[in-house]
């Protein structure tokens, strides 16, 4: 790949996302909410959220999720990585290191999550115990966005398999995107498995998109 295309990879592109419009609707409806973002701080982001009067808490879960599961601290802890580390998720040492850091809060602390695409990356059971210290620490009533990609082999605008980015928000309606280094799914998605898996929240919303990634409005 030539550098110039390369570099055109790695800018940061940005899309209308309907989800996201109705994420920000619920921001209007009391001051002084507490927001969790899965995203590295982002001023933005930050700027975005606090001009509408609350609290924007940055945990950057994918970094945390390496951290623990990386094939350094496996290492460390003598543990042989081998060719697929997605099976490491299954091993409940690993998983309460993990939860020792990540989501790591009392009860009903936040009023909405911005969830991104984050949870495509967890094997179970590593990913029933996430959704399950989701639906803790959010309040009753509270607002949940999470991204999906959906499997479209025959599609010619879907994006490869491990396709990832990180997300900011651009204004109240658009989403900025930046490509990241690939990573491997742990799983794709359809309707049916994403109700399974938030079946004890209040509700799920899904949003249809032009591309294949699925949004999805939890609410709690």
């Amino acid at each position: 790949m030539s550098t110039a295309a390369s570099k055109l990879q790695s800018e940061p592109t940005s899309r209308p996302s309907n989800a996201l419009a109705e994420f920000c609707s619920s921001l209007e409806e009391r001051p002084g909410l507490a927001i969790l973002d899965f995203a590295p701080v982002n001023q933005g982001t930050i700027s975005f959220v606090t001009n509408y009067g609350h609290k924007l808490y940055a945990e950057d879960f994918l970094h945390q999720l390496d951290q623990c599961f990386g094939v350094e601290t496996l290492n460390q802890l003598g543990i042989e990585p081998g060719p697929d580390l997605l099976e490491h998720h299954a091993n409940p040492l690993l998983a309460s290191r993990f939860f020792a850091s990540a989501l790591n809060f009392t009860d009903e602390s936040f009023d909405g999550a911005l969830v991104w695409d984050s949870l495509e990356y967890l094997a179970p059971p590593l990913l029933e115990q996430a959704v399950e210290k989701l639906h803790r620490i959010l309040r009753p009533g509270a607002y949940l966005l999470a991204l999906f990609h959906a499997d479209s082999p025959f599609d010619s605008r879907a994006e490869p398999a491990g396709a990832s980015s990180s997300y900011r928000i651009q204004d109240g309606r658009t989403l900025m995107m930046t490509p990241r280094p690939y990573r491997e799914f742990a799983q794709v998605f359809n309707n049916r498995m994403l109700e399974r898996m938030f079946q004890d929240f209040g509700s799920v919303k899904f949003f249809l998109t032009r591309n294949n990634l699925r949004e999805v409005i939890v609410r709690k």
